[in-house]
């Protein structure tokens, strides 16, 4: 493994439309385990080819419960001091994903089918009202998880089971109740599922650097 002198400054770049900054394919290809800086509590290590970053997740000694109220390394200038399922190591975090994937099973997820088409059909038909451009990302890739979610606890807290989906008041970011992004014209969620799996494939990680 090989590291820059001085740590690249990090986060990197905003990304244009789908295109993340160009510093992530050059460390690919010639540094893709990286020293870099970020804002707030000094270096860490970049991670950005897929294997790496796959053998650091499930690694048992990269631990997300044990930086919990410390100034580790960090894009924002809060520390994190509530635990929550993203921030727990095993076998806690399994123990707390078995119990929600009780409200994911195959049978569960069809029964959710009808329901989430409609309220897909509901956000893009908002979006293609205004002409484009549009921020897909608020305007749909986040309140469709969140609607979701919000219907199913809001079935099994009515009648103390999942009972399947029922209405619910649209979600909406705070951002989105001080200035209403112009919706983008289309007709699909094609464009939405490419940008989520290209993000997801591309996304880097990155761990504490201890020295």
């Amino acid at each position: 493994m090989t590291t820059s002198q001085e740590p690249r400054n990090y986060p990197f770049g905003e990304a244009h439309r789908l295109d993340l900054d160009p510093a992530y394919e050059e460390l690919r290809r010639t540094e893709p385990v990286a020293r870099v800086r970020l804002p707030y509590g000094g270096d860490a290590w970049l991670v950005t080819k897929y294997d790496d970053v796959k053998a650091v997740f499930g690694d048992l000694r990269f631990s997300r419960a044990a930086v919990l109220g410390k100034d580790v390394p960090r894009a924002v200038p809060n520390i994190q001091e509530r635990s929550s399922i993203l921030s727990m190591d095993p076998p806690e975090h399994g123990r707390l994903r078995k119990l929600v994937a009780k409200g994911f099973t195959m049978r569960r997820t069809e029964q959710l089918r009808e329901r989430a088409q409609e309220i897909v059909d509901g956000l893009l038909d908002e979006m293609e009202k205004g002409g484009a451009p549009a921020d897909l990302v608020e305007a749909l890739d986040m309140p469709l998880p969140i609607t979701i979610i919000c219907e199913i606890s809001a079935s099994r807290t009515r009648t103390g089971a999942s009972s399947g989906p029922g209405p619910t008041r649209r979600w909406r970011s705070p951002r989105s109740r001080r200035r209403r992004s112009p919706p983008l014209a289309t007709s699909s969620t094609t464009t939405s599922r490419a940008w989520s799996r290209r993000a997801a494939s591309r996304r880097p990680t990155t761990c504490s650097a201890r020295s």
